[in-house]
C-alpha cells in the first residue's frame, strides 16, 4: 500500500489534493477490509510522509474495534 501512495504523490501534489487513509470495522460493516487498524493506518501515514495523505479517523468504526467481546 505504501507504494500504491507513494506513486501517487506526483499527481496528488501537482493537483493539491488531499488523499485520506480510513480504517474501517471489519466486525459489522465491512468483513474482509484490509484496514481496520487505526494505529496501522496512522503508521502508513507516517512512512509515505506527505502532507497530501492523511488519515480520517471516524469514531464509529474504531470504536467498534475497540469493543471487547467479552465484556459484553
Amino acid at each position: 500500500m505504501i507504494d500504491g501512495l507513494e506513486a501517487c504523490l506526483p499527481l496528488l501534489e501537482r493537483e493539491g489534493i488531499t488523499l485520506l487513509v480510513e480504517p474501517l470495522n471489519t466486525i459489522v460493516d465491512h468483513q474482509g477490509y484490509f484496514l481496520s487498524s487505526s494505529k496501522e493506518a496512522f503508521d502508513i501515514v507516517k512512512q509515505v510522509g506527505s502532507q497530501h495523505v492523511k488519515v480520517l479517523f471516524d469514531i464509529y468504526h474504531q470504536q467498534i474495534m475497540s469493543i471487547c467481546p467479552s465484556k459484553g
